[in-house]
Parts: structure tokens; C-alpha cells; sequence
């Protein structure tokens, strides 16, 4: 193990055991020793602070070369620590898989023990890193690397830690000094919980902390919790957020405190389609403070790519464009009072999110109100078309641009702009809301209803016993009377006319990039909640919504609400699992599309749009 070149991590990778240095001299600093009666020794590959690595040739198998990872020698002096490391060897050593670096033995040499593992030639992610910086990332300004580069090294990896988490083994170390690509491009990852276990160990014998890995560490990880799959999930995403960008999630100052309780800046997705744009969403999805907002697997963070991406081929040789999928985003933001004006609260600054919409915060938090142009006063009844029934409530619409259709000023569901509302899965009309930790039909009716299984297999394929849509592709939604031929729910299965009547409806994906590219954003907090306040330009610039992040359902549970907003559109990909609809977050929101079993939002709309 070498030092990268990066210099932040040159300073972080700096080890406070004095003790370790003494695993230098193990191997006795001698090419052409023999070390358990067996293993000579080449040459050395590697120093770090958790042990050195060298070459070794076994002399019983036709000196087939091995990686010889020799083990702090104040570990021998302590006979629970020794105990510990070398269980967790043998644990590791039960994991086959073509991607990771097998442990063949855990060996001793006078006393001193040490690991022989499968040599790889080659060099670790981390040193790629550093040799390919500057390369044309999938991320316009920074200086990642290649998109398609990224996914041919974190597959094989991600397919790897799954497969061990299947095992019940947890890595607990997951970061580019852990992953090696050999000289034919095949990448392996190595130190299955063997470096963490050290770290660890070493820390209750000498009372001193390591902060090698901190970068790539998880919140629960950070507070000491059992070491779980979704930690290693958190630490691949880490991984993969540094591919894409040049850097971890946090390099520089308090990391422990940002870890915790800063959210990383994101991987922008506007301007980007297809897996590019999926693989940000992705990676930001894996980095969510809780595990519970995090994919279930490592592969989840990839492997919905790959889905998406071969409907989108299939799609497209049909003559049917659409966008890319991607998870949700993870993490909260909490909400800030503002000192200067008691009472009312703010949220914390948020960055540029999209370069053709600009974002911005709200001074007021009642700067929702305020006039709109005289030709379309407050609480106006939008015409109709002719074909629709009657309104079942009297809502209020706000036209947002010229020609563009009114949007509703509350959520399905909601009193006020800033009220949650109901929720959703696609195609659904009845709306669900929580009561007392549990969901609750939109008619009172305690259903005990779930938004998704549990089954995995069943939640990536999209087969969904309680939840219709899902399985079904485009024709068949057609022939099944979900939708209309011209590609959107129809009446019948749209919540917006089924629950408002009056021509309301679910806006289109059209209509969620227009309000993207057409309005101004401003990030604020409305009565203690989160959102965006969306305004017209112009001569529409008197006339505005309120988007509360109102969170998405997931199972039995409500997760994100007031970090992130998650809002259905009317139009379904071809494929038989997702739909259109806009997301969005501090700093940046877009049009994406998401499982049809996930409970989310609806913002009707009225009238046409061109």
C-alpha cells in the first residue's frame, strides 16, 4: 500500500501508531527469506499503517506467487485482539468470487503472524485515481473519471460486496486503497473486514485513533453501531462519488461533523442523460445519512442503470425516446431559525443547482403570497375543457408562463400549499397519508397498506402483488385501459381528475421541465417546512407555488420528508416498473423517474400547455 498523490488524503492518511513501524522489520527486510517454513520472500509491495505487503513465492506449490500481508506485531502481545483478527480472517477466507482477492492462510513466522493472500499485478483504484485525474469526467467541471470507466470497475466490485453480505460477511472498509485493478483491467476488492478489525484492535490496545478511512466511513459507522450491509453501502457510494467527481464526498476540514450532519455537494444531473445522469443520482442515493434511505444493496446503486438502460435501448429501437431513472437521493437538511426574525424559520444555504434556472432563497417565508398579474387574480376558476365533470372542490390555479397550464396551489390530500398532502403509487387514485406510523386510505379507511415488498427480488423486477401497474410495459397499460394512446394515465387512473374533477390532471414530464427551464426557484421554509417556491419570469413574476418537501412512501414507512420532494407526472416509461416524475432537493431538482410502487406526491394542473 502506497500513499496516494492526492494531497488531501496525503495528510489524512498519516498514522499515529508509532508501534506499527515495527512491522518492517517482521519480515526481516530480506528478499530470499523464508517465512513459515514455505513462503520466500521476493520483494516488498507495499507499507501502510495497518501492516506491510510483500511478494512471496510458495515454495510448495511450484513457487506460485502469493501477497504476504505481514500484521502489527503488538497484536501477538495481546491475546483477545489476536484471537479477534484471526477469526475474522478465517471468516474471510470462506468468500469465493472472481472479483475478490481470496485469503488463502493465516500463518505465523516466529510469532509474528501474517495473511497470504492471491497476488494481483496491478495497482489500486486509488493510484488510478491519481494518475487519471484530468480526464474527461460524465460531470462537466469536474475531473472525474469517464462514466463508462467508473462502471467497469464499481460493477464487479458491487457484485462482490453483495455476494459477501449474502455470506453474512461485512467488508467495513471499502475505499479506492482497497480496490485493485490488475494489469488486464479486472478489478478485485481485498481486506474483507481484515484492515477494519485491525484498525479497531489497534485503537483499544494503544488508545489511539486512525484516520485513514475516515473519508469513506458511515454516520453509524462513525458511532461505533454493529457493522451492517448498508455501511459498506455508504462507503461504496463514498467510493463512487470520488470516481466521479476527483474527490470524496468530504475532504476537507471537520469531517467527522460533516459525515454526521452536512449533506455532500451533489452530482448534478441537469444536462445529463442516460446512465450518466442515473449513476449521479445513484451514488448521492447511497450516501443518505440514515441506512434506511440508502439502495439495499451495493448493485442497487448500479444495477438500476442497468435496468433502466436497457428499456431505454429497447425504447429507443421502437422509435420511443425517453429519460433516464435513478434512486432517491439521501439525506436531511434540517431547518435552521433564523435569529434575526424570531419565529420564522429558514434553511440553510443552498448551492447553484441548474445554470438555466436560478435558484435562490426566499427573504420572507410569506413570500408566497403576494399579488399575481390582474389578468389572473388569486383563487380564479380555471375554464375547463368541455369534456371533463364537474369539480369536486373549489382549488385555485396559478399560471406560471405563457401558454402553460395552472398549476394547483396545494398537494392531493393538502389544506394549505405547505401541507403534505397524500400519497401516491402510480396510477393509484384513493391516496394514502400517515397516522400513527401507519398509512391510512385518502377515505379513512386503515388499509395497512404497504408501499413496497420486501422481497428483493420482487422490488428490482418491479412485480408488486399489491401494486397494479407495476410489471406491466407500455402496451400493455394501453390494452389494460391504464392509459391513453396519447401516453398518459387515463382519466379513470389519473388522482388529480378522479380526486379534484373540474379538468384537473397530473402534469406531464413536459410540464415538470418547463417548470424547471421557465420559472426561478427559491429554496425557503414555509411554516417551519421545507420547499421551493416556484415563480414566474416577467410578466408572470407576481405569480408562484409553494413545493413542500413532502418526502416519499416506502413500505410502511415516510421517508425524507422535509429534506426532499418527490412528485409524480402522468407519463410512464415503456419499460414495466417506473414513471416519469420531478425530484428535487436543496439546490437542484429534476425530472426523473422512479419505481411505481414508491408513494409520492401530486401537483395537479389545469388547462393545456404548449
Amino acid at each position: 500500500m502506497t500513499t496516494s498523490k492526492h494531497g488531501w488524503r496525503e495528510v489524512l492518511e498519516i498514522m499515529t501508531y508509532d508501534t506499527i513501524n515495527d512491522a518492517r522489520t517482521i519480515a526481516g527486510n530480506s528478499e530470499g527469506a523464508i517465512l513459515a517454513g514455505r513462503y520466500r520472500v521476493v520483494r516488498q509491495l507495499g507499507q501502510g499503517g495497518m501492516g506491510s505487503v510483500w511478494l512471496a513465492e510458495d515454495t510448495q506449490l511450484d513457487n506460485k506467487p502469493f501477497a504476504i500481508k505481514m500484521l502489527p506485531a503488538i497484536l501477538v502481545s495481546n491475546k483477545r485482539a489476536y484471537r479477534q483478527l484471526k477469526d475474522e480472517a478465517l471468516v474471510a477466507m470462506q468468500l469465493v468470487h472472481p472479483n475478490i482477492v481470496q485469503i488463502r492462510a493465516f500463518e505465523e513466522n516466529n510469532g509474528n503472524p501474517f495473511l497470504v493472500m492471491d497476488y494481483i499485478d496491478g495497482q489500486t483504484l486509488d493510484n488510478y485515481l491519481a494518475e487519471h485525474t484530468g480526464t474527461t469526467g460524465i460531470l462537466p467541471v469536474e475531473t472525474g473519471l469517464p462514466e463508462s470507466d467508473v462502471l467497469r470497475i464499481l460493477r464487479p466490485i458491487a457484485a462482490a460486496l453483495d455476494y459477501a453480505h449474502t455470506k453474512g460477511v461485512i467488508h467495513r472498509d471499502v475505499k479506492p486503497g482497497n480496490v485493485m485493478i490488475a494489469k488486464d483491467g479486472t478489478p478485485y476488492i481485498l481486506d474483507f473486514g481484515i484492515a477494519r478489525e485491525i484498525q479497531e484492535t489497534m485503537t483499544r490496545v494503544t488508545g489511539k485513533l486512525s484516520s485513514g478511512t475516515l473519508l469513506y466511513m458511515s454516520p453509524e459507522q462513525l458511532m461505533g453501531e454493529d457493522p451492517s450491509a448498508a455501511q459498506d453501502v455508504y462507503s461504496f457510494a463514498a467510493m463512487a462519488y470520488e470516481c466521479l467527481k476527483g474527490k470524496p464526498p468530504f475532504a476537507h476540514g471537520q469531517i467527522e461533523f460533516q459525515i454526521m450532519n452536512k449533506p455532500p455537494d451533489p452530482l448534478p444531473t441537469e444536462g445529463l442523460t442516460g446512465k450518466a445522469a442515473i449513476l449521479a443520482a445513484g451514488v448521492m442515493a447511497g450516501l443518505a445519512k440514515k441506512p434506511e434511505g440508502r439502495p439495499a444493496t451495493c448493485t442497487a446503486v448500479l444495477e438500476e442503470e442497468n435496468l433502466t438502460q436497457r428499456r431505454r435501448e429497447a425504447e429507443l429501437q421502437s422509435g420511443r425516446a425517453r429519460s433516464p431513472s435513478g434512486p432517491q437521493l439521501g439525506g436531511a437538511r434540517p431547518v435552521v431559525t433564523d435569529d434575526a426574525q424570531p419565529g420564522r424559520a429558514r434553511s440553510p444555504s443552498a448551492p447553484q443547482g441548474d445554470d438555466n434556472v436560478r435558484v435562490e432563497h426566499v427573504e420572507r417565508a410569506d413570500d408566497l403570497g403576494g399579488a399575481r398579474r390582474p389578468a389572473e387574480p388569486v383563487g380564479r376558476r380555471v375554464p375547463t375543457p368541455s369534456q371533463s365533470k364537474e369539480p369536486l372542490h373549489d382549488h385555485k390555479g396559478v399560471q406560471l408562463w405563457e401558454g402553460g397550464p395552472y398549476w394547483a396551489e396545494t398537494n392531493i390530500g393538502a389544506e394549505k400549499p405547505e401541507d403534505y398532502g397524500y400519497y401516491f403509487w402510480w396510477g393509484d387514485t384513493v391516496g394514502y397519508k400517515r397516522e400513527n406510523g401507519v398509512w391510512v386510505a385518502g377515505d379513512g379507511a386503515s388499509s395497512g397498506f404497504s408501499f413496497e415488498e420486501t422481497n428483493l427480488f420482487r422490488k428490482l423486477f418491479g412485480k408488486k402483488d399489491n401494486i397494479p401497474t407495476c410489471g406491466k410495459g407500455g402496451s400493455t397499460l394501453l390494452n389494460d385501459g391504464w392509459i391513453t394512446a396519447e401516453g398518459v394515465l387515463a382519466p379513470g387512473h389519473d388522482a388529480a381528475h378522479v380526486q379534484w374533477g373540474g379538468g384537473w390532471r397530473m402534469p406531464t414530464k413536459q410540464e415538470f421541465d418547463n417548470l424547471k427551464s421557465k420559472c426561478d426557484w427559491k429554496w425557503t421554509a414555509v411554516n417551519g417546512v421545507n420547499g421551493y417556491v416556484v415563480r414566474g419570469r416577467g410578466n408572470y413574476e407576481t405569480h408562484r407555488i409553494f413545493l413542500p418537501c413532502a418526502g416519499y412512501g416506502n413500505g410502511t414507512s415516510l421517508n425524507h420528508s422535509g429534506s426532499y420532494g418527490y412528485y409524480w407526472s402522468s407519463v410512464p416509461l415503456s419499460g414495466s416498473s417506473g414513471a416519469y416524475g420531478l425530484y428535487f432537493g436543496s439546490g437542484y431538482h429534476c425530472a426523473d423517474c422512479y419505481y411505481r410502487y414508491f408513494g409520492r406526491s401530486v401537483r395537479p394542473v389545469q388547462g393545456f400547455t404548449k
